[in-house]
Formats: C-alpha cells, structure tokens, sequence
C-alpha cells in the first residue's frame, strides 16, 4: 500500500497531489545524485570521527544548500526546499481591492 492509498478521503483530497510531485521531484533529484561510493566515504569518515560535524555536503549542490541554510532566514529556507520538491508555498493572504473607492 502506497502513502496515498492509506490516507483518509479528507487526506487525499488535502495532500494526494503534493506528495506525488514531492515523490517525483525526489526521484529526479535522486538520479541526479552524488555515486553512491562518495557518499558511502563521507559516511565512514563521519562515523570514525572523534567529533563528527551535523552535516557533511556531498553531491551536487550541496555546498550551496549548506550555506542558504546558514544564511537565510528559516522560512525563506524553508520556501526553497518546498519549491525544490515540488511543492507549492502556503497561499498568501488574500488583500482586498481597495481601487473601488470603498464603496
């Protein structure tokens, strides 16, 4: 059964289409991923070091997304990685018209 399949019908109806794009997203980003054996030599070195960082970048683009995580506020950071799985922002607030003159 899929993430999809065991939600509610409310569930679906809420989240079923941003969890397929998240799902894609992930895929492509993961074959586009760094060789399984750089990643496997940076989990050995992180795992026999005294003190081991956090994080360690590994693949493309990692460097970068370290230092927005650094960088930028939580939720423009945050507005990034949602955009870079495929899933939309939180709506904005509406924001009346006010050209009709009030009336």
């Amino acid at each position: 059964m899929t993430l999809v399949e065991g939600m509610s019908d409310e569930g679906r109806v809420r989240y079923a289409s941003a969890l397929r794009a998240m799902a894609a997203r992930a895929g492509r980003h993961e074959r586009a991923g760094a060789d399984p054996e750089v990643v496997a030599r940076v989990v050995l070195a992180a795992m026999t070091r005294r003190r081991p960082r956090t994080r360690y970048p590994v693949g493309p683009g990692s460097r970068a997304l370290r230092t927005a995580f650094r960088w930028l506020p939580t939720p423009c950071f945050d507005l990034l990685r949602a955009r870079a799985l495929g899933l939309l922002p939180y709506p904005r607030p509406s924001v009346p018209d006010l050209t009709d003159g009030g009336s």
